[in-house]
Parts: structure tokens; sequence; C-alpha cells
């Protein structure tokens, strides 16, 4: 969890993504506005719901594989994922989920590890003394980029049965 925080705010600055791109999970909550029922999108860009991730080696590239054949895939093998950008989408009113996946470079990790050192955050304290081999990253010229963006336009029946759900589940905690 602390290496995808912590990863977040490269990618942020990283001149790929564009300045349009700012977060939002610490900033607040977005409340449905008559269900028992919240969350903290990562960001909101051009009428979307988005959500960065910075996993380990494994997750990366699970997700990358799932998401390049589409929402029904990424539904079926990353449900947290889909399930996370359908809430935030009813939360917003919006159709559209952006998932923005990210695993450094071989070649970027001494600059991530130094970035680590001079923000001086106890919580990536680990990131300071891990050798390069401990940590995720990419070899240049693979399968996989080190940053990719995938827009999914949610389905209504999804957010209609995510809604139905949260009912369902309200009612049966005040029962």
């Amino acid at each position: 969890a602390s290496w995808g925080r912590f990863l977040q705010g490269i990618v942020f600055n990283d001149p790929r993504i564009g300045t349009a791109y700012r977060g939002n999970a610490s900033e607040r909550r977005t409340q449905h506005p008559t269900l028992p029922w919240s969350g903290a999108e990562d960001f909101l860009h051009d009428g979307a719901v988005g959500d960065f991730k910075c996993f380990e080696l494994d997750n990366f590239t699970w997700t990358h594989d799932a998401a390049t054949e589409g929402w029904d895939r990424l539904k079926t093998d990353c449900p947290d994922i889909a399930w996370q950008g359908v809430s935030g989408c009813v939360l917003h009113g919006l159709t559209r989920f952006e998932l923005i996946l990210y695993v450094p470079y071989l070649a970027d990790l001494e600059l991530i590890i130094q970035e680590a050192r001079e923000l001086d955050d106890k919580r990536f304290n680990w990131i300071n003394y891990a050798e390069q081999e401990e940590l995720p990253y990419l070899l240049p010229n693979t399968h996989y980029p080190d940053l990719s963006k995938f827009v999914f336009e949610i389905p209504e029946e999804d957010k209609a049965y995510l809604v139905e759900r949260v009912e369902k589940s309200t009612e049966l905690l005040n029962v």
C-alpha cells in the first residue's frame, strides 16, 4: 500500500500524464444522496472517475492484461477495481472510469529511491533501504509499458446492479 501511495505522487508529476490530472482522494469523500454509501476516487478527469494502481509486478501484469481485453474481462478478473470504478461513477453521476497503471522501469528506481530519501516520510523509509532487486520494476522493451491508461464506458446495468446491491445491504443492516 505504501509503495502505491508513494508512486502515485510520482505519476501525478509525470509529464506523460499532463497537468489536468490532480488527486482527490485525500481531499474529500463523495456521499451518495440517499444511501449510506461514500467513496474517494483518486482523481476526476475529463468527465471520468479515475483510479491509479501502482502494484507489485504480478498484480500489475494481471490487471494490465485484463484491462487490455476490455471491461468485461476487468470485471471478471479484477472485480475489486471494476466495482470501485462503478461505485465512483454512481457517486459522481458519470459514465466513464479511467484506470491508470504504473510500474517503474529498472532505470527509474534510483531516482525513486532518491525521491523517497528527500521526502523524509516515515511511511516510505523502507524504500530508502531497499535494494533495487527488492522493488517491483519492468525491464525496457518488454510487453508491458511502465504507464498505461484505460478508459471504460460503464454500462448502465452495472451501475443499476450496484445500487440495488447497496439498497439490499442497507435493508439487511437496518433489520
